[in-house]
């Protein structure tokens, strides 16, 4: 794909704003407003909805469960970056490396 300059929008909260593309196809942005709470997950479902309804894109925090794990901590990835892990840490033992194989090759 050849390059293509940067589209930017800057726009309040609670507007709209219609961006033209490079292909020349315009679509709406919609930046949820002020008092919107990005904790209730019916009202990020309804305005997902609503949006969709409306053929706008939503923008901004639609939803945030705090008591829900972060992906590093689903994953458990520890708090050591990979990067700063040596070969003994990185590489699972024959044992556990067959244990990982045999679930799954079910």
């Amino acid at each position: 794909m050849p390059g293509a300059e940067l589209i930017e929008v800057d726009y309040h909260k609670g507007s709209e704003a219609d961006v033209v593309l490079h292909d020349g196809s315009v679509i709406t942005l919609k930046k949820l407003h002020e008092n919107y709470d990005p904790m209730n997950k019916m009202g990020a479902i309804l305005e997902l909805n609503q949006a969709k309804a409306d053929e706008k894109f939503l923008t901004g925090l639609i939803y945030f469960d705090p008591n829900r794990p972060t992906f590093s901590e689903h994953l458990d990835l520890g708090n050591t970056p990979l990067a700063y892990l040596n070969q003994e840490q990185l590489r699972p033992s024959l044992k556990h490396l067959d244990s990982i194989n045999q679930k799954l090759s079910k």
